[in-house]
């Protein structure tokens, strides 16, 4: 916060390592009446655009974005970047830190380090690059899963931390994606391009408890819950198999938004959220 009220009204970059730290900074800031938006793959690509050309226009001064920000930005009045989170190589740090002052005028750059920060790194390296036994013993895993009922081609229906649970060591869902990628490759299974079954959905909490977890400056997310709870309050306190991309034409909202809420809900256990099988 030093760094950024050091240049007060001037455009930047905080760069992170994850959408979660992302929302976390933008709260911050915006509860210093600094104003801010974020930006980070989780998000649509009308929000990405929308985000990008405010930004450019100077509409809010400050981006807290993830790696995926940056590519084809050209706006020569960026005073600074911070760097809140160690990046992944030296590449990626001159690219980033190289956005700031390309108006020739007095600019910084900070990077901020921390311990945890290599173990961050660490993560999405295990993640892109599992070692062949670890890909062995899920290929082993799934050819003994359990069929679906009833299914008689040989379609597991089975999510990427299910198969986590399932295997010895602690491994990061990234790293099963990655690994599935690699059996596919190899033709050793086959993944379904069809989207398979229902979101599951059950509210575990009151309402007060849902809003005031959305906090003060939630506006829209809040709009969204009211809606919700209004058209479906029942079927949603009993638990719902859902199609979320129809309900959330119906609530008027974008089903990467009501994505974004089911999630954050779920992780402070205030519901249950199963995504729809892939």
């Amino acid at each position: 916060m030093e760094a950024v009220s050091s240049v007060p009204g001037k455009s930047g970059i905080i760069y992170v390592g994850t959408r979660a730290r992302a929302d976390e900074l933008l709260s911050l800031l915006l509860e210093n009446n600094i104003e801010a938006s974020v930006y980070h793959a989780g998000m649509d690509g009308e929000e990405r655009r929308w985000v990008q050309e405010n930004f450019m226009a100077g509409k809010f001064k400050v981006i807290v974005a993830t790696n995926a920000f940056g590519l084809g930005i050209d706006k020569r009045d960026i005073r600074f970047v911070i760097h809140y989170d160690m990046p992944g190589t030296i590449e990626a740090y001159y690219q980033e830190a190289g956005r700031a002052g390309r108006d020739g005028k007095p600019s910084f750059c900070l990077l901020l380090y921390s311990p945890r920060d290599k173990y961050l790194q660490e993560f999405f390296i295990k993640g892109d690059n599992p070692p062949p036994e670890m890909i062995l013993e899920l290929y082993e895993a799934l050819k003994n899963y359990p069929i679906s009922s009833g299914d008689i081609s040989g379609t597991i229906l089975v999510t990427h931390a299910e198969l986590a649970r399932l295997l010895s060591d602690d491994v990061p869902e990234m790293a099963i994606g990655t690994a599935l990628k690699i059996l596919e490759r190899e033709g050793y299974i086959e993944r379904s391009r069809e989207r398979i079954g229902q979101a599951f959905v059950k509210i575990v909490a009151d309402q007060e408890k849902i809003f005031g977890s959305l906090g003060s400056r939630a506006k829209k997310g809040k709009e969204t819950m009211e809606r919700f709870f209004s058209r479906y309050g029942e079927e949603l306190r009993n638990g719902w198999q859902v199609n979320l991309e129809e309900i959330a034409e119906i609530l008027d909202t974008k089903k990467d938004t009501l994505v974004r809420l089911l999630k954050k809900l779920s992780e402070e256990n205030l519901a249950e959220y199963q995504p729809p099988f892939k």
